[in-house]
């Protein structure tokens, strides 16, 4: 399977500048700055968008990382490695997704 930069069917990306990216994160996720400066995207799976921070634009690891929350998988202590969103629940301190089950 060939990794995608473009959106698949029903997805979409959107790029931020690094301003906009961290303002966001700050006022909606409520992230510390310095935190915000460290995430490099960010969805929503009930609209099926994602938020690339404009410096990392070209980034298939990332891309595809938050592609795997749009389909319910969170994180684990491996930041490239996901599991499903039950399994996240279990044993995820931070688990941001409560409404994808």
């Amino acid at each position: 399977m060939k990794l995608k930069e473009y959106p698949v069917e029903g997805e979409k990306i959107r790029y931020l500048s690094d301003t906009d990216f961290t303002y966001n994160l700050v006022m909606i996720y409520g992230y510390s700055r310095l935190r915000a400066r460290l995430v490099g995207g960010y969805c929503f799976p009930d609209s099926k968008t994602i938020y690339i921070r404009n410096s990392r634009r070209g980034d298939i690891k990332l891309l595809n990382h938050e592609r795997g929350h749009l389909r319910g998988y969170s994180h684990t202590c491996y930041p490239t490695l996901m599991n499903p969103s039950w399994v996240g629940r279990i044993y995820n301190s931070y688990y941001p997704f409560k409404g994808v089950y």
